[in-house]
């Protein structure tokens, strides 16, 4: 019975090492060289700071950006918050959706070429996480294969009703690839490029996690 004891508390113990190691040494993957939030460095489509609805997008091109020739487990995705002031002061509801594509050439229109990858994540973003890049960790490792594109849209619900106020952050640091944003309430049907719309020097901050197969 003994055996049995220390044989189950070795497995435990290992399953806990390989979960912290996956913590640790997370590959991060980022088009911001920089995650210093600034202020006034944020795009939204909103009236008198009320917003819309918005939907921010980052287009990870494993092979060719990041040189991953494997497949890869995303394990979370982080991104930036500015100010975030809820009119109920609940927090404000917002969802990740994951896509990929099979090629993509910077900046083009991603919304013909986008297969979701999964049902769409629930995040809360509390007033609190203004400030701060804000982690939100898969529900269970995602596959993205070998040589396909990752694009990771955050979708925030309009805010109208509630009073809501959310400014995603950002800086000028240079960045490797440009974010997209989509609002229809600002003519903005589609994905558009920041940097084609007026907001070249819009640098918004989301990166990923992961880890190569």
């Amino acid at each position: 019975m003994q055996k049995t004891k220390q044989n189950s508390t070795l497995r435990i113990f290992f399953f806990l090492l390989i979960f912290f190691e996956s913590q640790l040494f997370a590959q991060r993957l980022s088009h911001t060289s920089n995650d210093q939030i600034l202020e006034d460095i944020s795009v939204s489509c909103n009236e008198k700071g009320v917003h819309f609805q918005n939907s921010y997008y980052r287009v990870f091109d494993l092979t060719n950006s990041f040189k991953i020739e494997t497949d890869w487990l995303l394990e979370s995705v982080e991104f930036a918050v500015l100010k975030a002031q809820s009119g109920k002061q609940t927090g404000q509801q917002a969802k990740l959706i994951l896509y990929v594509m099979s090629s993509y050439q910077s900046p083009r229109l991603l919304q013909d070429s986008l297969i979701q990858l999964t049902d769409t994540i629930d995040v809360t973003i509390e007033d609190s996480d203004s400030g701060t890049l804000k982690k939100v960790s898969m529900p269970s490792p995602l596959k993205i294969s070998q040589g396909k594109v990752l694009v990771v849209e955050l979708l925030i619900p309009d805010g109208q009703a509630e009073g809501n106020i959310l400014f995603l952050g950002g800086n000028t640091f240079p960045e490797k690839d440009v974010a997209y944003i989509k609002a229809e309430e600002c003519s903005l049907p589609e994905p558009a490029p920041l940097s084609v719309i007026g907001f070249a020097d819009v640098h918004l901050i989301l990166n990923v996690y992961g880890s190569p197969l």
